[in-house]
């Protein structure tokens, strides 16, 4: 289950805090939203008023066994190590920790929004200039991990935020790992929806590299234009089947009104060889294109 952080009603942003537990010197007032490996508490600093602002996001490791609280934590390890040493606007970034003892935990700015998941609920996709935008930002954030030699592994409706003014960060670096990295699949797969996953994370015989994020970037994409992921599948063997060997439907199918060029992006986005994807700085130039060529549109969508 991924981890969702739904928009807060009014009525409980501000609780008792003898309600919710405290993580090191960070006292929870809210649960934000909860995954398979963990918990995201809205919090403030203990030593702030009882009534202050609650500016800060505590996400806690949480498993049940010893086996999976050490996969959690391991999770949080990563993603704190990455979330310090690589800063980007458009990425997670992670403000301080405590993960020598149980329950493990990391401090992020809280930023007012909701994920990209949520958002696709109600109507189930989005305007076109509005999507160019996030997966412009998240494309930018994404290029920075590559720089650094990452790749985040796991980009998907539901790992990005999207703050109240459009602003987007990507979520989640628990998954990242470096190009060529043996990769422990059971887990992988459990803490996530293949539905966005590149082929190479399926195979054995190709690497996986920064082109298995574009590949998860325009399935993101597909999905906030046409309300739907690249394949709907009966079951997991015939999804991984579909990345592996079928070509996604033309997103025009289901949204007519995507232009010839963004449909062809889309397409190149999910090519099965790696190779034949944009690269990580190629794509956000096209983007960006794209963009001002939509640009009209925002004031009517």
């Amino acid at each position: 289950m991924p981890i969702v952080m739904p928009e807060i009603p009014r009525s409980s942003r501000s609780v008792p805090p003898a309600r919710w537990p405290c993580f090191g010197p960070w006292q929870t007032v809210a649960l934000l939203g909860w995954g398979t490996w963990s918990r995201v508490y809205r919090a403030r600093p203990t030593a702030a008023p009882a009534h202050g602002p609650a500016d800060y996001a505590v996400k806690v490791a949480q498993a049940e066994g010893a086996a999976e609280q050490e996969w959690a934590r391991q999770l949080l390890i990563r993603e704190a190590h990455l979330g310090r040493k690589i800063s980007h606007p458009n990425l997670t970034c992670v403000l301080a920790s405590g993960l020598s003892a149980s329950p493990s935990y990391l401090v992020m700015p809280f930023i007012q929004g909701r994920t990209v998941e949520s958002a696709l609920s109600q109507p189930g996709r989005l305007a076109i200039p509005r999507a160019l935008r996030i997966i412009r930002q998240c494309a930018a954030a994404a290029t920075e991990l590559h720089r650094h030699d990452w790749l985040h592994g796991d980009i998907k409706p539901s790992n990005i935020w999207l703050g109240l003014d459009g602003h987007a960060v990507l979520l989640d670096l628990g998954l990242a790992r470096r190009p060529g990295e043996p990769e422990e699949r059971q887990p992988r797969l459990l803490a996530g929806t293949p539905d966005y996953l590149a082929p190479e994370m399926f195979s054995s015989v190709l690497e996986v590299g920064p082109s298995a994020d574009i590949y998860s970037l325009g399935g993101t994409l597909y999905r906030m234009l046409t309300g739907r992921p690249p394949f709907v599948c009966a079951t997991g063997k015939e999804l991984v089947e579909a990345h592996l060997h079928q070509a996604p439907p033309d997103p025009r199918r289901f949204q007519p009104c995507v232009s010839p060029a963004l449909a062809r992006l889309m397409l190149r986005m999910l090519a099965k060889d790696p190779v034949d994807r944009p690269t990580p700085e190629a794509l956000v130039r096209e983007l960006i294109e794209l963009e001002i060529a939509t640009f009209e549109q925002r004031f009517v969508a």
